[in-house]
């Protein structure tokens, strides 16, 4: 694993997002762009590229606080940030996806509210096609359908693995 400090020397955050990235080129600087109000707020930015071919990494490295090269693959990618990560707390966070603008709040808040050692924020799609409001209530609507227990055997996983990764593990 290949790791490169990219930020200044700051204090433990709270929260450290983790996003794994294979070729993205033409949607991580979009992507961390969006994070850097919550960088002003003590968020820390991992990401971890699956030794991409098109530039993923020059185009990260000035815009996360670290920027770390992994073997290829999601789960791979991810221990590797969750390993070096400095945050209490962690968010994977793929790089196409979005956060709330408060998120980071939205995140702390909740886990603190609940009690609870891991969460997770809900889909929503982007588009103007009228089946992607359909896509995102069916989805919904089938995970818990098909599966009840899903949500409690998600948290023991989670809580089980937690103290190999962090003290908290998140995807809220």
């Amino acid at each position: 694993m290949k790791g490169e400090e990219t930020g200044v020397l700051r204090p433990t955050p709270q929260l450290s997002v983790v996003i794994p990235c294979l070729n993205e080129a033409a949607g991580i600087v979009a992507a961390l762009e969006r994070l850097q109000p919550l960088r002003r707020r003590g968020v820390e930015v991992i990401v971890v590229d699956g030794r991409s071919r098109d530039g993923s990494v020059t185009l990260a490295t000035p815009l996360a606080d670290r920027v770390l090269t992994a073997p290829r693959g999601r789960a791979s990618q991810m221990n590797a940030g969750a390993t070096v990560a400095r945050g209490t707390v962690l968010l994977f966070l793929h790089a196409d996806c979005a956060l709330p603008a408060d998120g980071d709040r939205l995140i702390v808040d909740g886990l603190q509210s609940s009690g609870k050692h891991w969460g997770r924020f809900d889909v929503s799609l982007d588009g103007a096609h009228p089946l992607l409001g359909l896509i995102e209530l069916a989805r919904l609507d089938l995970d818990k359908l098909l599966n009840p227990t899903r949500t409690q055997d998600l948290k023991n996983k989670l809580e089980g693995a937690s103290n190999y990764l962090s003290s908290q593990i998140l995807k809220y």
